[in-house]
């Protein structure tokens, strides 16, 4: 969905250097429709100032922890990835909720507005939701979870240094061979 925006915005542009007023409306549309559908998607986070500061705060967490992800000699487009991924972003999510007091409701809109920035699908999305809600603490996965919220709260509680470490300790949930293959196997 994030290309749709870029690609309306390029398509104006070039409208504009080849005078193509069709090309330029077009990409306009593109640029604004999407623009227009994510705000709608987001809109229960865009609403509260708690949620807005929030996710304000976890994006800038997760593209660094993205980051020093993807400079790991794991596999970053494997289902195993986005699965560990996924649940450490979602401790996260569950941690800035619980130290800003956040309702369920109030969860639920920073977690969907989180994952749709993030790209996952609605499957795994949706899984790893479930997951979050069974509680299975035994579960080999859950311990990507409970990362995911102690490094939030390190980094909240000053350790500015954390988040560069955070994609190594993705890596290790990738490597092992008990972590669930995928979110089908969650």
């Amino acid at each position: 969905m994030k290309y749709i925006p870029i690609a309306g915005l390029l398509l104006a542009i070039w409208g504009l250097f080849t005078l193509d007023w069709v090309k330029v409306g077009i990409g306009l549309l593109m640029f604004l429709g999407a623009f227009a559908i994510d705000t709608f998607k987001k809109r229960g986070v865009l609403k509260d100032d708690k949620l807005f500061a929030a996710h304000h705060a976890l994006t800038e967490l997760i593209r660094i922890v993205r980051q020093s992800f993807d400079i790991t000699d794991v596999d970053t487009s494997s289902p195993k990835a986005d699965l560990a991924q996924g649940l450490f972003y979602l401790g996260m999510v569950d941690a800035a909720s619980q130290s800003t007091g956040m309702t369920d409701e109030q969860f639920l809109s920073l977690y969907q507005a989180t994952f749709h920035d993030l790209g996952f699908g609605k499957e795994l999305s949706t899984r790893v939701l479930l997951f979050h809600q069974s509680l299975q603490t035994s579960h080999p996965a859950f311990p990507a979870v409970m990362r995911g919220g102690e490094l939030y709260m390190q980094f909240v509680n000053g350790n500015r240094t954390i988040p560069l470490a955070a994609g190594t300790l993705i890596a290790e949930f990738v490597r092992n061979p008990q972590f669930p293959a995928s979110a089908e196997s969650l």
